[in-house]
Order: structure tokens, then C-alpha cells, then sequence
């Protein structure tokens, strides 16, 4: 009786035993299992942050290489754009350019200041004035300083020695290419003197009045009326037009 008590209890202790090794068995199997699960868990997300890295350094490295590669572009326009310069011919007949030598024809950018110088006169010459291509009168000085505004052709004029008793007042039409009449100079002016009627233009630009610098709208002397300031030397009038005029003194 005894001996099959003890065999019960060896038994169910067999039992326990297997019991507890198949437990085991089992848990470790589920935490190998769950320690796979996070590798893979963690390896995907590495694999996610690398791509994403490599995804950003490509996108940075791309706009890198736009931005760069539209810089020549930009500078290129700058650069042509910088050159473009205006200039213009002038041309000088019977005198010269200072600072250019025996340079009589040369090409300057728009407002260039220069100073153009009549040449010695013959014997028994004098100089008369400068005239531009339309034949207005451009100065009544031998030495004349202005700024470039177009192409020009200036050419010093000459005429005889002739003895005066007073001064010589001319006028002059500007660049107006148009003008239908001529407006003579007064000569042996000595006191004061009338001013003539103005020029008309075939495109019907009025005339304003005559000043000492062609764009003075302001001290304008009008035809028929008498110049009141003391006269000292030759003078030169020119005609003021309504529409904008380029300074070139």
C-alpha cells in the first residue's frame, strides 16, 4: 500500500517537471520571437532614416547644383546688360578735340564732355562760328565745350577780316532739322538791338521766344522787343521750341 502511495507521488512529480520545461520552452520561444520582431522593427526603421537622410542630401545636392548652374546665367545678364553703353560720332571740320590728339572723329558715350578747338585762321581770316549738318549755328566761339547727345558734324567756319564798330548778334535754329526760314545775324551792334521774328518748323513745333541756352524757357526775349542788358561781346541767341530738347552746353 505504501509502495503505490509513493509511485502516485513520483508520478505527478514526473508531471510538474514536464510541465515547467514546456512553459519554459514556450516563454523563451516568444521572446526570441518579440527580440526578432524589434530587430526588424529597428533595422526597417534605420533603413527608413537612411533613405530619408539620402533622399534629403539628394534634394540639398540638387538645388545646389540648380542654383549654381543658373548663377552664370544671372551673371551673364548682368554683365550684358552693364555694356551696353550709348555712344555716339562726332566728327570735328577745321579744328580739333582736346585731349584726343590729331584724333578729328570719335566715338564717346552719350554725355561725354568735350571741348572742340577752332584752327588757326589764314591770313586776313577770322573765325565766323561753328554749324552742325543742318547749317544752325552750334557756337560763336573758337573754343567751345558741350555734352554729346547725338551723332554730330561740327565744322568751323572762317570769313574775311572785316572792321566793325560794334558787335555781331546771330541765332541760331538748335538740331531743329525741319526749319523753312533763315534768320540773319545783326552786325555793328554798339548799343542795344530788335529782336527778328523766330523760325517756323514744317512739323508746326512752336517757337516760344529766343534765349541765351536753348532749353531756358524762363528769360525769354520775344520778336519785336529790345535787349536790355549791356552788350559786351558777340552773342548768340538760339531758338526755344515747345517739346523736350537734350542739354548740350
Amino acid at each position: 500500500m505504501k509502495l503505490k502511495s509513493l509511485v502516485k507521488v513520483f508520478s505527478c512529480l514526473l508531471l510538474l517537471c514536464a510541465c515547467s520545461t514546456s512553459n519554459e520552452n514556450i516563454s523563451s520561444s516568444s521572446l526570441t520571437s518579440s527580440s526578432l520582431s524589434s530587430s526588424s522593427i529597428t533595422s526597417d526603421s534605420s533603413t527608413f532614416d537612411s533613405s530619408s537622410t539620402n533622399q534629403s542630401s539628394s534634394t540639398s545636392l540638387n538645388s545646389t547644383t540648380s542654383t549654381t548652374s543658373s548663377s552664370p546665367s544671372i551673371q551673364e545678364s548682368s554683365s550684358s546688360s552693364s555694356s551696353e553703353v550709348i555712344k555716339y560720332q562726332v566728327t570735328v571740320v577745321n579744328g580739333t578735340i582736346q585731349g584726343y590728339g590729331s584724333e578729328t572723329s570719335i566715338r564717346v558715350p552719350v554725355n561725354t564732355s568735350l571741348t572742340i578747338v577752332a584752327n588757326k585762321p589764314d591770313e586776313n581770316k577770322e573765325f565766323l562760328n561753328w554749324t552742325l549738318e543742318n547749317n544752325q549755328i552750334f557756337s560763336i566761339l573758337a573754343t567751345y565745350t558741350f555734352n554729346v547727345i547725338t551723332d554730330m558734324q561740327i565744322t568751323a567756319n572762317y570769313q574775311d577780316k572785316v572792321v566793325t564798330t560794334g558787335y555781331k548778334i546771330s541765332f541760331s535754329a538748335g538740331f531743329a532739322n525741319d526749319v523753312t526760314n533763315n534768320v540773319e545775324a545783326i552786325n555793328n551792334v554798339t548799343d542795344t538791338f530788335t529782336f527778328p521774328q523766330g523760325y517756323t518748323r514744317s512739323s508746326d513745333i512752336a517757337f516760344l521766344g529766343w534765349a541765351l541756352t536753348p532749353l531756358d524757357h524762363e528769360n525769354l526775349y520775344q520778336p519785336g522787343t529790345s535787349y536790355d542788358k549791356t552788350i559786351t561781346s558777340d552773342l548768340l541767341f538760339y531758338a526755344v521750341w515747345d517739346e523736350d530738347w537734350t542739354e548740350w552746353l
